[in-house]
């Protein structure tokens, strides 16, 4: 099981990021905190975030494709997933 999205990400001053679901009533939170003694929030931090974030539609994007293989045309499966993967990377 999965976090369903949409995500979003919000950054958090001092502490990293924060990636929000909606699932149902209650919102799912996962946080990427920043480094220990409060350490300024690294790339690495932030493109795990974005990368969380996207997940949902980059699995959707990638079912799509793979449903689409070898049935006709999968440029438009091909290109949604192109789209998922910048999205993904910030």
């Amino acid at each position: 099981m999965y976090t369903k999205g949409p995500l979003e990400i919000r950054r958090v001053a001092g502490a990293g990021f924060i990636a929000i679901a909606r699932v149902g009533f209650m919102p799912h939170a996962s946080v990427f905190a920043c480094g220990a003694n409060n350490l300024p929030i690294n790339e690495t931090v932030e493109a795990d975030a974005q990368l969380y974030a996207s997940s949902p539609k980059l699995l959707e994007a990638a079912e799509d494709l793979i449903k689409t293989w070898g049935h006709g045309d999968i440029s438009k499966a091909v290109k949604r997933l192109a789209d998922a993967v910048t999205e993904a990377k910030g």
